[in-house]
């Protein structure tokens, strides 16, 4: 570590997310933060409330989310961090992390998976943005799994309002409508399961557009959703 660096470390150490505590190097999320994160356990189960939800809407293979999401709760500051302060690290810790965990059961989860799709941004948001913070946690799954991601099979047409004030199933699929659409590569995922990633769910509208796009383009393709963060009262 060269000196800058050190000084830097000194005056100005990185801290929790969560807790505020000092962070060791290797961290992105202090060790209790990350022991008493609020894990579901929707990988265990086949009908979860995450999976009733895409009923009617998309055929989904199975559905699981990592952590409960309360926008009262400190550790809302994870999504925060990814989604708004360009911290990609934390991104690509959290797919790791949330492979791991769900890898680490028997029911065998990405098993059967062919590829994972991040749900993509407009163009005009990645730019302004740097990042996707979808394919960042993407990435950390891959880094586990071995899965390849695939960023070239969804677009995002239109550069939609946020959903984050939207709270009403209808609201959001209104918002989301028609947005995304298969690229003509896509064509090549006949036949695949896929997994659709994003970072936090409050009704599922943004990923069942996803997952209606790429059925269009592939009707024999098979789905399943992973998700970061899951809102409490989800169902």
């Amino acid at each position: 570590m060269n000196l800058p660096h050190r000084l830097t470390e000194l005056f100005f150490p990185r801290k929790c997310p969560v807790c505020g505590r000092r962070l060791e190097k290797s961290e992105v999320i202090c060790l209790y933060c990350m022991s008493t994160l609020p894990r579901t356990s929707f990988h265990l189960q086949a009908d979860n409330a995450l999976a009733y939800r895409f009923y009617g809407s998309i055929k989904v293979e199975q559905a699981a989310g990592y952590f409960f999401y309360d926008k009262t709760s400190p550790y809302r500051n994870i999504l925060y961090e990814l989604k708004y302060k360009g911290n990609t690290q934390i991104g690509k810790e959290m797919g790791r992390q949330m492979a791991t965990y769900i890898s680490s059961s028997e029911k065998g989860f990405f098993k059967q998976i062919d590829a994972i799709i991040p749900v993509p941004l407009s163009k005009k948001r990645l730019h302004k943005r740097g990042y996707n913070q979808s394919e960042c946690l993407a990435e950390g799954i891959s880094q586990v799994t071995g899965i390849p991601v695939y960023t070239w099979a969804l677009e995002r047409e239109i550069d939609n309002p946020s959903q984050t004030n939207r709270n009403d199933f209808s609201e959001r699929w209104k918002n989301v409508e028609g947005i995304f659409q298969a690229t003509p590569q896509a064509i090549r995922l006949q036949e695949k399961h896929l997994l659709l990633v994003d970072d936090v769910i409050t009704t599922g509208a943004t990923l069942i557009a996803c997952g209606k796009a790429i059925k269009r383009a592939c009707p024999d393709c098979r789905i399943s959703i992973l998700v970061l963060g899951i809102t409490k009262n989800f169902g």
